[in-house]
């Protein structure tokens, strides 16, 4: 059944011009002219109709909030996607924060809500590739097998620096590019070789090598010196070059062993 209604015809301050109301009496139209008219439903099924509005307004709400952050989300993978192509093609200090702002085609005040200044931006950028490499270091390691590891490291190096498009590595040039040891972007940098540093040592002790600290020096600096000549030299005969020196750093282990 409908719910029962009750039509309230009451008069409002300061209304406007009267409007017409047609209602049905007896089966008939009639017309009155009033000023403001009030439906009242029951008190439950006001109460239901009033908790309704409530949830419909905070599913609003919540649909609202999740829509804007991933809007956000996306706006600020789109600067550092943009940002991550312009800095390792063409060098940080030559690359603008105007500059990224045209390609991802925002604007200002869109980009520094993201990220206050450039040196934020920057700092993300490292982490991400920091993050990148990671991911693809632990990703070629062999359980127990440290030689293979490293080989299987210069061939991925050495892949790498055949692609076009290839600039070294890119936690080397931005070091170039910041004297400053205390810089955010020095940090970022320290903080991401350290992280290699380690690894390269986990490999010299599964290798069984005596001085596992400087055999994982010797290992930093093959890599290093690999991603250099990866993009100055001969890219082609990279693979083969370093995982012959890689292996002749652990040789004396395998020998012992």
């Amino acid at each position: 059944m409908p719910p029962r209604l009750r039509l309230l015809v009451r008069e409002a301050p300061c209304a406007p011009p009267a409007a017409a109301l047609s209602t049905a009496v007896g089966g008939r139209y009639s017309y009155q002219y009033v000023y403001m008219v009030e439906v009242r439903y029951p008190e439950r099924r006001r109460n239901r109709i009033q908790r309704g509005l409530a949830e419909g307004t905070m599913h609003a709400d919540a649909t609202g909030v999740a829509a804007r952050a991933t809007s956000g989300a996306d706006t600020r993978a789109r600067i550092l996607a943009a940002a991550s192509e312009l800095f390792y093609a063409h060098g940080i200090r030559a690359v603008s924060a105007d500059r990224i702002i045209e390609q991802v085609g925002i604007t200002k005040v869109t980009f520094y809500r993201h990220f206050r200044t450039k040196s934020d931006l920057l700092v993300a950028y490292l982490e991400q590739q920091a993050a990148a490499e990671r991911q693809w270091m632990e990703s070629i390691r062999r359980a127990g097998d440290p030689a293979g590891s490293l080989r299987t490291l210069a061939t991925d190096i050495g892949a790498a620096s055949c692609s076009p498009g290839f600039r070294g590595c890119a936690f080397i040039n931005a070091a170039a590019e910041f004297s400053d040891p205390d810089d955010p972007v020095r940090g970022a940098v320290d903080a991401h070789r350290r992280w290699m540093l380690g690894l390269f040592a986990e490999l010299a002790m599964e290798a069984g090598v005596q001085n596992i600290d400087a055999t994982a020096r010797q290992l930093m600096i093959l890599r290093d010196g690999g991603m250099v000549n990866g993009y100055l030299g001969d890219s082609a005969a990279l693979a083969d070059t370093l995982g012959a020196a890689f292996t002749a750093i652990l040789a004396p282990a395998a020998a012992t062993g």
